[in-house]
Formats: C-alpha cells, structure tokens, sequence
C-alpha cells in the first residue's frame, strides 16, 4: 500500500488558487480563439468584429474581469511582466509598438506555445511570437490572472 500524501492547509490552498487560475486563463484563451475569423473594426467589442483591445476586453469581461478600453490602458493593467517569451502564461496580454520602447500601438493575448491572438486589419488571428515582424516589437506584458 503506497504512503498516503497529506497537502497541509497552505499548500492545498496555493494549489487550489493556481488550478482555478490556470483553469480562468484557459477559458479566456479559448473564448477569444473562437473569435478566429471575426472582421476587424476600429472600436468593435464583440458581434460586429473586434479592434485589438476590444477582442481583449471582450475575452475578460466574459468572465468577470474588467479591463480599460484601450490598448495604452490595457498594457498598464494587472502585473508587469518581462516581455520574454520564457516568462509568459496563457492569457498574459502581449503589448506591442511600432517603434521599439515607444507608445503601445497594438496588443494581444498570449495562447501558449509562442502564439497569440490578436486583431489585426484583416481580422482576428493566430500568430506566433517568433515571426521577426512581432519579435521586435513586443515591448510589454502584463498579467491580469495573478
């Protein structure tokens, strides 16, 4: 008969919250992956197509978590994260600029296994972290789950 294990009230409690998280990130990146293919639209928040902050807003807010509108807003909310791919979770929201260290002009929500969510001008999509284009240009990460 194996030895049986005994998680203590601390341990059972930490594990239970980081289960419940991993499990909130899941359901935020699936909710927004199901967007694929939306339009894109410059202020859209849902039925109509999406603009970058709206699909990320949208995927949050479906599961009680509010978030600014916009992208600059956006990067500044929950944790700061450093913007290094080893250093990223599911449903991290990925801040990208057009000029390296300047404003945030785009953002995205992390999936998992170097790809990301986004709306772009053709619409909502898959990318992936290690196309050179998005590799220079993520500047920040912030965790909103933590």
């Amino acid at each position: 008969m194996a030895p049986e294990t005994t998680i203590h009230g601390d341990e059972a409690s930490r594990e239970h919250i980081e289960s419940t998280r991993a499990a909130l990130a899941t359901s935020v990146v699936e909710l927004a992956l199901a967007s694929i293919g939306s339009p894109y639209r410059w202020g859209g928040t849902g039925e109509n197509g999406f603009d970058c902050s709206g699909l990320i807003q949208f995927a949050y807010a479906e599961h009680g978590v509010g978030l600014p509108r916009v992208s600059r807003e956006q990067i500044r909310a929950g944790t700061p994260i450093e913007p290094r791919p080893s250093h990223l979770r599911p449903a991290d929201i990925l801040g990208f600029s057009r000029d390296h260290g300047g404003d945030i002009s785009h953002v995205g929500l992390y999936v998992g296994d170097d790809e990301f969510i986004h709306s772009s001008t053709t619409g909502v999509q898959v990318s992936r972290l290690s196309n050179p284009y998005w590799q220079v240009r993520l500047v920040a990460v912030r965790r909103v789950l933590d």
